[in-house]
């Protein structure tokens, strides 16, 4: 991992992990960061997996907590919780970063979870909507579960999302949720404009007063991933691995879909590609986004690429995109 001073646009240390990940953050200190670990042995546990503690100013593994599986972090709002989240052990677990060096810092979430990929807190802290990934990961049934923080339990079963459950927003008491179902859901009927595309993800907004869930609505398909609010409602959903249509003189789709949360309107840009990043600039009307191994800059009046000033000419492939605050 690569610490970057962005005062002086360079690398102020480099450092080595315990092990792969596909999940970590810089905690409220800005000196720790945690990372999920899966593959890594941690005794005396048979199974692989925990969370690594680091200090991002030394480079020092201060901690390693044994999780098996651990595959997904989740911090809370105020920091002072960590869901640890195993797909393959269909677990989740809360951490008390506070407790690591003096107490007992684990309590295993009492519940059933079908598959799970990550979670949505709600704005205190107290609830946690867990997104159970389902049949798109191998399990039975995708679908919500909304953990007590209080309690660390699942009082309720799950809200079920036939559309898919891989990434989510919480904007006031609305969940955005999307996904891609199997087969026959994820036909492309009923989407607006029509598609040449055979298979179509889905997003479903569950109202979490009432944990009822809305009508899916087709969207580009694929392993959705990433998802940001825009200016004007605007919410961009980012996929990889889409069907990526091109035809010549004809429709142009890749793996991003634009959907206007007042209307429920959804646009897919006529642009191809995986999208690996979304970035909403504050108080303007553009979207940064990476697809396709560019960097686009979309204009949220419109949905479609700015054209004033021009698109950015970014030498090499865009993967990623951050605002950065000095």
């Amino acid at each position: 991992m690569a610490i970057v001073d962005n005062s002086q646009e360079s690398v102020a240390l480099t450092l080595g992990l315990p092990g792969a990940t596909d999940s970590m953050f810089v905690w409220t200190d800005n000196t720790t960061a945690f990372i999920a670990i899966p593959g890594v042995p941690v005794k005396p546990q048979t199974a692989p997996g925990g969370v690594g503690r680091i200090n991002i100013s030394s480079g020092a593994t201060t901690a390693t907590i044994g999780i098996p599986g651990a595959h997904f972090l989740v911090p809370s709002p105020d920091g002072s919780k960590i869901l640890v989240i195993s797909d393959i052990a269909n677990t989740v677990t809360v951490l008390d970063p506070n407790l690591i060096t003096s107490g007992s810092p684990l309590t295993p979430v009492t519940g059933a979870f079908d598959k799970p990929v990550g979670a949505v807190f709600s704005a205190d802290g107290t609830k946690a909507y867990v997104l159970n990934c389902g049949p798109e990961c191998g399990g039975v049934a995708a679908s919500i579960s909304v953990v007590d923080m209080n309690t660390s339990s699942v009082p309720a079963p799950p809200t079920p999302i036939p559309g898919g459950a891989t990434i989510a927003l919480l904007q006031g008491t609305s969940l955005f949720v999307a996904g891609t179902p199997s087969a026959p859901l994820n036909d492309c009927a009923g989407a607006t404009p029509a598609t040449a595309a055979t298979s179509c993800g889905r997003l479903t907004v569950v109202d979490t007063s009432s944990l009822t869930s809305g009508t899916p609505v087709p969207i580009t398909d694929g392993y959705h991933n990433h998802m940001q609010m825009g200016a004007n409602g605007q919410l961009f959903i980012g996929a990889h691995t889409c069907a990526n249509i091109k035809i010549a003189g004809g429709e142009q789709r890749g793996c991003l879909s634009i959907a206007n949360t007042a209307t429920g309107a959804i646009i897919a840009p006529p642009d191809n590609g995986d999208v690996t990043a979304i970035e909403p600039i504050p108080n303007r009307n553009v979207v940064y986004v990476c697809e396709g191994g560019a960097l686009r800059i979309y204009d949220t009046t419109t949905d479609a690429l700015q054209t004033n000033p021009e698109q950015p000419n970014v030498v090499g492939q865009a993967i990623d995109v951050k605002i950065v605050d000095f």
